[in-house]
């Protein structure tokens, strides 16, 4: 499932910029551009309105998101940059949520334990006061172990070829 949490997430790894900063009031170049391009992306990919993606990414209403949109959208039909880059993001997100939709059924095995909700847990925690479960811990390392193994085969399809066949240990996840 595409959310706007998703689609923050490959805007900022893309144009190497922090989640926090897309959400911030900063309005150089370097920042809005992703910024538009998420909200863009929200607006196609997603159900939501202008509205509900202006406060999931920052707290902007409608107007300023529909600027934004638009601001990209007539980019797109001008800009051959901005029109890969945004059919590169395109692409990105939707196989990122294909891979999430995977790990969501994987995460049915567990008793609907989120290995990233324990790992937050343990890390925002002070030192020895949170102590996970058995079940919590081998969620979180199956969960790192599948996330390892996605990875290795993205970079693998982005490199044109296999690099499963190399490392033979990867392929029994």
């Amino acid at each position: 499932m595409i959310t706007c949490r998703l689609i923050t997430e490959a805007v900022a790894a893309a144009y190497s910029v922090p989640v926090l900063q897309l959400y911030s009031r900063r309005r150089d170049a370097g920042t809005v551009l992703p910024r538009h391009m998420a909200w863009t992306l929200a607006s196609r990919l997603t159900t939501q309105s202008y509205s509900a993606i202006g406060r999931h990414m920052g707290g902007r209403d409608h107007a300023t998101v529909m600027h934004g949109v638009g601001k990209i959208t007539a980019a797109l039909e001008t800009d051959a940059q901005i029109a890969t880059n945004y059919q590169a993001l395109v692409d990105a997100v939707t196989l990122l949520a294909d891979a999430g939709h995977s790990a969501e059924r994987l995460r049915q095995c567990f008793n609907d334990i989120d290995p990233l909700d324990v790992a937050e847990r343990i890390l925002s925690s002070a030192f020895r006061d949170v102590l996970p479960s058995m079940e919590e811990i081998r969620a979180l390392c199956f969960g790192v172990t599948h996330y390892a193994a996605e990875c290795h085969r993205l970079y693998a399809e982005h490199d044109g070829h296999d690099q499963t066949a190399a490392d033979p240990g990867l392929t029994d996840l």
